[in-house]
């Protein structure tokens, strides 16, 4: 954590700043309510021209699962999504074992769509991921 100087804080907020101004990803970090950095929120744009689409994608840091810091951070952000960013569908990519983020999306009005197959390279091998949409407006 040594590279993490002032600097290069203010580099990573500034590179995260044109990405959102150019509508490519908006990415925010989830603190606690004593400034404590627990996670983080990125939400990608798929597509603008005839659709209003975006890809979810957070964590939060595993010493804090099942403590409703996702579920707070992401609720706050949805009407943010609905409004100021303009989106309409957003889709979350979930590995099929993880059970606690899937019943985290569902908790959230989330559904699920589909298993799409060979979908995403982790771990030096395409996996498969069920994706779970919402729609905002």
């Amino acid at each position: 954590m040594s590279i993490c100087t002032a600097d290069w804080f203010a580099n990573l907020v500034g590179k995260h700043n044109r990405l959102r101004e150019t509508d490519d990803i908006l990415i925010l970090a989830i603190f606690d309510k004593n400034h404590n950095h627990i996670g983080m929120i990125d939400v990608a744009t798929l597509a603008r021209t005839n659709m209003a689409w975006g890809e979810l994608g957070y964590f939060i840091h595993n010493q804090l699962w099942r403590q409703g810091f996702a579920f707070e951070a992401l609720s706050a952000l949805m009407p943010y999504l609905a409004g100021n960013a303009g989106f309409h569908r957003i889709e979350a990519h979930v590995a099929l074992e993880n059970y606690a983020s899937q019943n985290l999306l569902k908790k959230l009005g989330f559904s699920f769509e589909t298993v799409r197959k060979g979908f995403m390279f982790e771990n030096n091998k395409w996996t498969d991921k069920a994706v779970f949409y919402r729609n905002l407006n």
